[in-house]
């Protein structure tokens, strides 16, 4: 992640496995003459588009009960400075909602383990861990935006006495009090995903055609995939479609190869998921797992290493969110022998998502070794977060 995910060919023992199971081949020495294996535990990578967040804090922010205690107060005290507080309250809640409107929602929270042994030109390891992938987006309609607004008009002239605002008797009882308009706003959230749980194994090996040495790479994953897809209404929280609690069991695979060129240039070409899998949801609709080619290649300059990616094709959303395709481009600077430097940008070559720029730092202590990475980019956060020990 701190590399921008430019990793397919400048990957090394402690991620090769999730990115090219390839590079495991290019390690030169006995694994019995170093401690250069690794147990990575854990591994920790959310990374949540920032209007996620933003639908989080909103419903977890009440937004019905707040507008309901208002009115609830005005009904039984209609002062001006009760007014005052509906108009708060629903114009809060109108940004809010205007804010949300039209934006993708995506998420992909992944927490594992692994343990990989490397050895001369060829190497292995396993995997063990969970993965949480979905999209979705929001419906926000202009009904409930303009409900919000002439409450902020109609207690606004309550609250001035007429000077300002306008008389909206519409959101009154017979009996004089104020609707509760909870009821009345049909905004929602609509999202799918899958939840993937994955036991792989890695092995990869060098083989030479002809007088050239390649490195070949794969992993093999026992999967259960979970569905869900959910519509939510954004005021209330009510449900409209419960979660799909059905489970799905298949097998996988991700393959890669990498060449190096001279002692600098390295090049690979990575595919995750090499077989294509779709399951339906509560509703069947389709959730879609595609083959993701990736092309990448690598520099060594003494102690800078860079890396660019490629998507070689487009990325199928999961659900209605815009597919991608990504360029990344990273650079690790080892500033001290423990102390590794690395930073990365991401750029989506479709021109939906904006560019997400990455930092991230790795050090070491006796055995012990810790990354961590931070990337953030228009309107997506992530983090990661990733704890080593060498024997």
């Amino acid at each position: 992640m701190a590399m921008g995910g430019a990793t397919v060919a400048a990957g090394d023992n402690n991620n090769a496995l999730f990115y090219n199971a390839a590079l495991l081949a290019f390690y030169s020495e006995h694994e019995e003459n170093t401690q250069d294996s690794r147990f990575l535990f854990p591994l920790i990578v959310p990374q949540l588009s920032d209007s996620m967040i933003d639908v989080e804090e909103f419903t977890n922010g009440d937004p019905d009960e707040a507008l309901t205690g208002v009115i609830d107060q005005f009904n039984t005290d209609p002062s001006a400075a009760n007014a005052e507080a509906v108009v708060a309250v629903t114009r809060g809640t109108e940004n809010d909602l205007s804010r949300l409107a039209g934006r993708d929602l995506t998420a992909d929270v992944y927490v594992g383990i692994a343990g990989i042994q490397p050895s001369k030109r060829q190497g292995g390891g396993f995997f063990l861990g969970a993965r949480i992938i979905g999209g979705g987006a929001s419906d926000i309609t202009e009904a409930d935006l303009s409900l919000l607004r002439a409450y902020q008009e109609g207690l606004t002239f309550i609250a001035t006495d007429g000077a300002e605002g306008t008389q909206r008797s519409e959101l009154f009882e017979e009996d004089g009090t104020l609707r509760d308009p909870n009821q009345d706003f049909d905004s929602t959230l609509e999202g799918s995903g899958a939840a993937i749980y994955e036991l792989g194994v890695a092995m990869s090996n060098e083989v030479h055609l002809g007088n050239h040495p390649l490195a070949i790479g794969m992993n093999l994953k026992v999967m259960r995939i979970d569905t869900f897809e959910d519509v939510q209404r954004v005021i209330d929280g009510s449900l409209g479609i419960s979660e799909n609690q059905g489970s799905h069991l298949t097998l996988s695979a991700d393959a890669g190869v990498a060449k190096e060129f001279g002692s600098r240039l390295r090049l690979g070409l990575a595919i995750k998921d090499l077989v294509p899998r779709e399951f339906d949801t509560a509703l069947d609709n389709p959730i879609k797992l595609r083959p993701r080619p990736r092309l990448g290649a690598a520099y060594q300059l003494e102690s800078v290493q860079i890396g660019l990616d490629v998507d070689l094709a487009r990325n199928r959303p999961l659900a209605t969110e815009a597919p991608t395709q990504e360029a990344a481009i990273g650079a690790e600077w080892v500033a001290v022998p423990k102390l590794k430097v690395r930073a990365g940008v991401r750029h989506d070559l479709r021109g939906e998502r904006d560019s997400i720029l990455s930092l991230g730092l790795g050090t070491s202590w006796r055995r012990f070794q810790f990354d961590i990475a931070y990337a953030d980019g228009g309107d997506t956060s992530a983090a990661a977060l990733q704890f080593g020990y060498a024997f």
